[in-house]
């Protein structure tokens, strides 16, 4: 992949629309446990990685439900929803242009492994991607050292220059960040506009953003 445009995509939030589904099962397992349920704009200013922080940021005592219980629950209830989630518009045109300038197009989320690649499957879109890579458990403790591990294995075939992480979270930032890689933020996603700004001048509204990053010849 030498001298080849490589992108790393999130999943949730970023290719897929599922804020809308977590915001429904957090709010079922707030409302089952006596605790205040949150809108949309809330949820986008609080979610955070790992997702443990923010359990607590919502009220959550672990010490009368352990997280790995809730985390499960959460995940149950999820699992139940997730083919309602629909793709973000413009996802298989900006995923069939890249595609077409020959980046190379990867998936690392902090979702399991096997739902991921289920979900993906069901959209069809399967196909645009060299690999899909997720975590081994439901616990979203993040995907820092699966990203990290993703670029040792490929440390001799990346171009640095020419690395790209396109998510929704400052998480993706902060990634991308740590590796010298670039990234783009989309803010249609869990967080909110404002927030992303706030860490990076690199943020977009939409995923037709991306592809004019990409179309403008000044990446």
């Amino acid at each position: 992949m030498n001298k080849e445009i490589c992108i790393i995509w999130d999943w949730n939030g970023t290719l897929i629309d599922d804020v809308g589904v977590s915001l429904e099962c957090i709010n079922l397992l707030l409302k089952k446990n006596q605790l205040a349920t949150i809108t949309r704009e809330y949820y986008q200013e609080v979610f955070t990685f790992p997702v443990k922080k923010y359990y607590q940021k919502l009220g959550f005592d672990f010490n009368q439900i352990p997280f790995s219980i809730l985390a499960d629950k959460f995940i149950h209830e999820y699992k139940k929803r997730m083919f309602d989630a629909k793709l973000f518009p413009s996802v298989e045109f900006v995923l069939d242009y890249l595609q077409q300038i020959g980046a190379k197009q990867f998936i690392i989320s902090a979702m399991e492994v096997g739902k991921l690649k289920q979900a993906v499957e069901n959209k069809g879109i399967f196909h645009y991607f060299e690999d899909i890579l997720g975590l081994n458990n439901n616990y979203a403790k993040g995907k820092m050292d699966l990203v990290k591990e993703f670029a040792k294995e490929r440390k001799e075939m990346l171009d640095l220059s020419n690395v790209w992480m396109i998510g929704d979270t400052e998480h993706d930032f902060y990634i991308a960040n740590e590796l010298n890689w670039k990234s783009i933020l989309v803010s249609q996603g869990h967080h909110s506009f404002s927030r992303l700004s706030a860490v990076s001048n690199k943020v977009v509204r939409n995923l037709n953003g991306v592809k004019e990053i990409f179309s403008s010849k000044k990446i």
